[in-house]
């Protein structure tokens, strides 16, 4: 497949994009914070580098954070049907071939890293996630020699006179596959080729390792990065449990996604601290964050409930009145949106690697929503001869179903609430152990935070 000229502004492209940004950082998500977009340089040749955790996800969080178009390098084995390659192509994404691909494969590399030399020397952006895979863990994993090949290679032909910035970029997801989560994008500051100009003409490999070297250092600063194998889940449920904590103490005042990422990484930073210094204390924390996990799993509550003794039993009642005062509109939106909101759910519970199914979901939803929606309008035009009010008929789906989701949610915290309040209230000893549980180690934390904390 020709990809010359894949840099080329595409109106199609453009297009697919306005629609697509609208329902990733609207609808998907309910809240996209991008952070550092200053750090990009205008009509400058560079490649963004982002860390790999969601599938196509983390391709669409690179697409709709800033004004360009972006070619991609993705494995080539998506390539595989010719109407799917055609597709990818009208996307701007291009294959990169791996060992597995057979070794015959490895050589068409070449020209693609021909094809990606062209775009950066016609100033477009290049995107490559240089882990090379999507892994399911907040961490970063070994990095890939491609865009060191790739950056190297476009500086060389162009006596290194070409200007190729690096933009390293954190991604971090509150949750990989649920709906109406949050979304985090970190771009760092750029770095150049140039300044590896000696070393690669001296001995490129040193060069490439260098490159990636100082590429992991970067992108480890810009995402959630938790190395430690063995407490994984111990500093993942910390770096949660002990948020509101930390922002005090470094003085983050805003409960925003920004906020929450600087805590955890101090978080992780503190605990790292204490594993060297302190391995006991860790392994204390971990049983007792196991115990303490299990506990909410089995009344059905999330950590945040535990940051208060009780809730007001008047403000309860108030919420609960809000939720049958809006019931009907609540209802209305089910049985607009139940169909085209649940199928990608149904669709993707087969699926076995839960890195596509944030994925899948999004593309179904482009989709499904579009073709239920002009179902729904061509019917109601059956019944309705009046323009106007068909219109306001259209208009009303999206408006009622995201009303749903967001009324479902709030609904579902005022459940737990209840659940909460009446347990504490009878004196539930198995809640009130959980709660013991949570102030031991809100307790423990407190004594790390003020021994190690830098």
């Amino acid at each position: 497949m020709n990809f010359e000229k894949i840099y080329k502004w595409s109106l199609f492209y453009d297009l697919l994009r306005s629609y697509g940004r609208v329902l990733h950082n609207y609808i998907f998500y309910r809240k996209v914070y991008v952070n550092g977009i200053e750090n990009i340089p205008d009509k400058t040749p560079l490649i963004l580098t982002a860390n790999h955790q969601n599938a196509l996800m983390d391709a669409m969080a690179l697409i709709f954070a800033a004004d360009h178009q972006p070619v991609f390098l993705a494995r080539s084995d998506i390539f595989s049907k010719p109407i799917i390659a055609k597709i990818l192509r009208s996307f701007k994404i291009m294959p990169v071939y791996r060992i597995r691909d057979g070794i015959k494969s490895l050589g068409k590399n070449d020209e693609i890293f021909n094809y990606s030399v062209q775009v950066l020397k016609n100033n477009k952006r290049l995107a490559i996630m240089p882990e090379g895979n999507h892994g399911n863990r907040r961490k970063l994993r070994m990095l890939k020699k491609g865009v060191a090949r790739i950056a190297f290679r476009a500086e060389e032909v162009n006596n290194f006179e070409l200007g190729l910035n690096i933009i390293p970029v954190g991604i971090d997801y509150s949750n990989y596959t649920n709906f109406r989560n949050s979304l985090f994008i970190n771009f760092g500051k750029p770095f150049t080729i140039k300044e590896f100009k000696d070393i690669y003409e001296e001995n490129p490999k040193k060069a490439f390792l260098l490159f990636n070297e100082k590429l992991k250092k970067e992108l480890s600063q810009l995402m959630i990065d938790i190395q430690n194998d063995e407490y994984y889940d111990t500093f993942y449920n910390m770096r949660e449990l002990y948020n509101t904590a930390m922002r005090k103490k470094l003085g983050l005042v805003k409960n925003n996604l920004k906020s929450r990422f600087f805590a955890g990484k101090s978080i992780i930073s503190l605990l790292e601290k204490a594993g060297n210094k302190a391995p006991d204390e860790l392994k204390w924390l971990k049983e007792k964050d196991e115990e303490l996990q299990k506990g909410l799993k089995l009344f059905k509550l999330r950590h945040w409930i535990l940051e208060k003794k009780k809730f007001s039993y008047l403000a309860l009642i108030f919420q609960s009145v809000i939720q049958i005062v809006f019931l009907p509109v609540h209802i209305y939106g089910i049985i607009t949106n139940y169909l085209p909101y649940k199928i990608p759910v149904w669709i993707t519970n087969k699926i076995k690697d839960k890195q596509f199914v944030s994925s899948v979901k999004y593309v179904l939803l482009l989709i499904i929503f579009l073709i239920f929606y002009l179902i729904e309008y061509l019917i109601f035009a059956l019944f309705a001869e009046s323009v106007w009010i068909r219109n306001v008929f259209l208009l009303s789906l999206p408006i009622a179903g995201y009303f749903t989701i967001e009324n479902w949610i709030l609904f579902k915290k005022l459940k737990s609430k209840w659940i909460y309040n009446i347990a504490i209230s009878s004196r539930n000893k198995k809640l009130i152990h959980i709660t013991d549980l949570y102030k031991s180690i809100m307790h423990k934390m407190d004594e790390l935070a003020s021994k190690y904390s830098s």
